[in-house]
């Protein structure tokens, strides 16, 4: 009766042994890329009807597939937590960039341009950066829309 039983476990040991791999070779990647983001700063004050002076490093040990720049309204001053809060708000600009084939990219451009219809006040200026994994990454930055004078860079 002995004998069964360490057969029996000896079997199941051995069985999940041989799964390891595999269950190993199906897990994504969760942990998304590092991203660096130069410009605009937190608090930047960023003009409306202009461009924004946008400059990050993207990097990774897996390729690099997108990032996303998202820019929504603050005015019930929210916080990004993950939770409940996390719904979708009026955004005033939203627009996706392929960087794919690579596992670092400079990013500067001024093709971020703050719509003339866009209210004054408080807004998100959010990062979303995607590897080919599906590893995603952000970074959040509070920033002001104002018809008046923005921040200077350069």
């Amino acid at each position: 009766m002995m004998k069964g039983k360490i057969s029996f476990w000896g079997l199941c040991l051995i069985g999940m042994v041989l799964c390891m791999p595999a269950l190993k070779a199906q897990t994504p990647q969760t942990k998304g890329p590092k991203i660096t983001l130069m410009a605009p700063a937190e608090n930047d004050i960023l003009q409306i009807g202009k461009a924004v002076h946008f400059d990050m490093d993207l990097a990774d040990t897996k390729l690099l597939d997108s990032y996303r720049v998202e820019i929504h309204d603050n005015f019930d001053g929210h916080a990004h937590t993950g939770g409940a809060d996390e719904v979708a708000r009026p955004t005033v600009f939203d627009k996706t960039y392929d960087v794919s084939g690579s596992t670092q990219k400079q990013v500067h451009h001024h093709g971020v341009v703050i719509p003339e219809k866009a209210r004054e006040g408080v807004y998100h200026f959010i990062i979303i950066c995607k590897n080919v994994d599906g590893g995603e990454s952000r970074v959040i930055r509070t920033v002001t829309l104002s018809k008046g004078q923005g921040t200077l860079y350069h």
